[in-house]
């Protein structure tokens, strides 16, 4: 295993143990700084947070991580499919990946299939 797949992997596993449903925030607390991020059908705060930048972010990350999870893994695809060998009748080209294919890649990605 590389240390991209480990490194995914990793992220999957982190992303799977986090509580599921949408995650949202809103102010709490006696301060106006003092943030809580609820999941979806939990009930409960998940986290506190000191600012909305960061409520925000972590909020956003429950859905953002698996994503761009997706979106590596079909970059990933997408090069793991291209020809290894150069081109038969023009040996200086090599095939390469482009652009489109793998902007439509983390685009399916994005919208929820690859």
């Amino acid at each position: 295993m590389s240390d991209l797949d480990e490194f995914l992997a990793d992220a999957q596993a982190t992303a799977d143990g986090a509580t599921e449903g949408s995650w949202t925030y809103e102010r709490c607390g006696a301060t106006p700084d003092d943030f809580g991020i609820y999941a979806e059908g939990a009930g409960a705060v998940v986290i506190a947070a000191e600012s909305e930048a960061d409520a925000e972010f972590i909020a956003a990350s429950r859905d953002l991580v698996p994503t761009l999870l997706d979106g590596w893994r079909a970059v990933l695809a997408l090069l793991d499919e291209a020809p290894a060998e150069p081109h038969p009748t023009a040996p200086q080209y090599t095939p390469v990946v482009s652009v489109a294919s793998v902007r439509k890649a983390l685009t399916d990605a994005m919208n929820g299939g690859a």
